[in-house]
């Protein structure tokens, strides 16, 4: 079975995007939020060419849009590293 991993900076990113989902909109929207995003990342896990190449994020690099989210990621050899989630917004000059 494929799998995921997150990266430092993933798992920070998480961590915020829960933390802002909490204020914003409540506890349960926020556990909902998350799942819908561990969700995804399994998904990508699966189907690793399912998000687009993202050349400008880094060498290869692929994102896949959630919501008000881009999930950026690399293909490994057993799933995807997930490298970044990251609000649209807040999306210039990335790099991974």
């Amino acid at each position: 079975m494929s799998s995921y991993r997150l990266s430092d900076r993933a798992r920070a990113d998480l961590q915020r995007v829960i933390y802002q989902s909490i204020d914003l909109f409540g506890a349960n929207q926020a556990i909902r939020y998350r799942e819908q995003l561990r969700y995804r990342f399994q998904l990508l896990a699966e189907n690793p060419r399912l998000g687009r190449l993202a050349p400008r994020a880094g060498k290869d690099v692929r994102r896949h849009e959630h919501a008000a989210h881009v999930i950026f990621y690399r293909a490994t050899e057993d799933g995807v590293l997930i490298l970044g989630v990251v609000h649209a917004r807040r999306m210039r000059g990335l790099r991974f």
